[in-house]
């Protein structure tokens, strides 16, 4: 029975491969265009060159009240807790003496209370930074510990110098979720800044109320000699400079062109895939087939075999173009040759499904001609979207492909792939059973369960 089976898929293959090449011409038109759209990739790395950037440093800033503290009416709140604690008052006192600022203290029992606060609107006064110490005090003389662990919450969005906030400055917020920007920058980062930028740890006052919490506790730990040494330093911030490193434009290109090359590339095997099985089944040849005993599994195996063996063809040629003149700088050739083959199983199975719900050519044209100039715009095929702008993003970069430091991994992309693939198949399995076309002979629309049932029935009775 396997060697029957093997026979007959030899068959099929062979009779795929041969209608495919009586159709040379159209094969040879296909890889042509693969390679005019990839031409235009090429002549973007001949003409972007690349310039080097001499490393940049900033100037040193001294840790101060912010700008919009200085020459203000207003009353500042600054809060700590818990309340119930004298130590932890004591060193808030501290660190309004040191930062010479009119604030007025004071305390809540625990970090709820001070959130409910917020949320009331019922402070007059606007409120800096809330100091919440991280450790449960037993008593409300009990002292501080040696190893003392708070955290600092400011307002969620900026203040201006004025102490008014704008509604443009209301939208910016912390971004604590955030180790780096969700959009990577083109150049370094806030290059104008000395101060680093947004979320302005230095302009909102966030690193100079921690440098003077921190000497207060130094202070109230180390005693007279501790401020002695505070007396006589003085503290400054500066940014780290960046090194010098040659600037290439043509990544940022590339992440724009990449994707809408791929996809007219890849989209021209597409409408071959359901050109072929349309053809077969408006003729009947699918029918034929079954009839003579060959299993639909088998038809829709050969069909997978060999339009994944005619998009193995077009990745390597793919490859060949993105890495001549060294395109992708940091990627493997077998590593990119292999994500490409997930998005072509993806592909295929793709117009499978879609070859499932027509039953002529004539009707399915307006549809792949919708496909193929609006597959952005198409809430069906969202997910491609996001694919094909990741895809562009990874492999620009030497990133790995499991851990990388993102919320989205190239793992998460290539598994998109195969998720996609599943749905497909599954659709096109389903479709092809119930409305099998004008010569099918379709089953009921519940017989998966119906096998199911069968099998209960046969195992009782």
């Amino acid at each position: 029975m396997d060697s029957l089976w093997f026979k007959q898929f030899s068959v099929l293959l062979w009779k795929n491969f041969h209608l495919k090449m009586r159709e040379m011409t159209t094969l040879i038109m296909e890889v042509l265009l693969i390679f005019l759209f990839f031409s235009w990739t090429l002549t973007v790395r001949n003409y972007t060159k690349k310039r080097l950037i001499n490393a940049t440093t900033f100037d040193s800033l001294p840790l101060k009240l912010p700008d919009f503290l200085v020459n203000t009416n207003l009353t500042y709140e600054l809060v700590y807790v818990p309340s119930e604690s004298d130590i932890a008052k004591r060193i808030t006192e501290m660190v309004k003496n040191d930062l010479k600022f009119d604030f007025k203290v004071q305390g809540f029992p625990s970090e709820k209370s001070f959130e409910n606060y917020i949320r009331s609107g019922n402070n007059s006064n606007p409120v800096l930074a809330a100091i919440i110490f991280d450790h449960n005090f037993e008593s409300s003389d009990e002292n501080l510990p040696l190893k003392v662990k708070y955290h600092l919450r400011f307002r969620k969005f900026h203040e201006s110098s004025s102490g008014t906030t704008s509604e443009g400055e209301k939208k910016t917020n912390w971004n604590t979720l955030l180790l780096f920007p969700s959009v990577p920058p083109q150049d370094r980062r806030n290059i104008l800044e000395e101060d680093g930028g947004d979320p302005g740890y230095i302009r909102e006052g966030f690193l100079t109320l921690q440098h003077s919490l921190d000497k207060a506790i130094m202070i109230h730990h180390g005693g007279e000699a501790a401020e002695r040494m505070f007396k006589n330093t003085d503290i400054y911030v500066k940014r780290f400079p960046y090194p010098a490193y040659y600037h290439d434009g043509f990544m940022w290109q590339f992440i724009m062109i990449f994707p809408w090359t791929a996809l007219f590339s890849f989209s021209q095997v597409i409408l071959v895939v359901v050109g072929t099985i349309m053809l077969e089944k408006e003729k009947r040849l699918k029918e034929y087939q079954l009839m003579i005993g060959l299993s639909n599994a088998m038809l829709w195996s050969s069909y997978f075999i060999t339009f994944l063996f005619l998009y193995s063809i077009v990745i390597t040629i793919l490859c060949i173009l993105l890495f001549y003149q060294a395109i992708l700088q940091k990627s493997e050739t077998t590593f990119i040759f292999v994500f490409f083959l997930f998005y072509a199983i993806a592909s295929i199975l793709f117009g499978f499904m879609i070859s499932t719900l027509f039953n002529k050519c004539e009707s399915i044209a307006p549809l792949l001609k919708e496909f193929q100039t609006k597959n952005f715009m198409c809430e069906l095929l969202l997910n491609f979207v996001t694919s094909y702008v990741a895809s562009a993003y990874f492999l620009t970069k030497k990133t790995n492909i499991i851990h990388a430091n993102d919320d989205l991994t190239l793992a998460h992309v290539m598994g998109t792939f195969l998720i996609d693939a599943c749905l497909y198949a599954l659709v096109a399995w389903y479709v092809d059973a119930v409305f099998p076309g004008k010569y099918g002979v379709p089953k009921p629309w519940n017989f998966f369960l119906q096998v199911k049932m069968t099998r209960f029935h046969s195992f009782y009775h």
